[in-house]
């Protein structure tokens, strides 16, 4: 794992990140490298009513968010991923 990667998944957090801010902060990061390594998963969230037309177009707002594997590789307890 590279130290951009390591610096990524540190950005993601217990909560994860959409897309968009992800590559505002690691322009031209290639965030797919994490998801095949199982470092990292998108995962739709439901978004309030007032924001029923959000970046999925469906009431949805996809974010990427660590799995186990990746908040171990990032010094996270896999165990407070479900704190937020």
């Amino acid at each position: 794992m590279s130290a951009e990667d390591r610096e990524v998944l540190e950005f993601l957090g217990r909560s994860g990140k959409p897309l968009a801010v992800i590559g505002e902060r690691f322009p031209g990061f290639d965030i797919r490298r994490l998801i095949r390594a199982q470092l990292v998963e998108e995962r739709r969230f439901e978004l309030a009513e007032t924001e029923a037309h959000g970046p999925t177009g469906d009431g949805h707002l996809l974010r990427y968010v660590l799995t186990e594997r990746g908040a171990s590789a990032a010094g996270i307890d896999p165990l407070e991923l479900t704190c937020d």
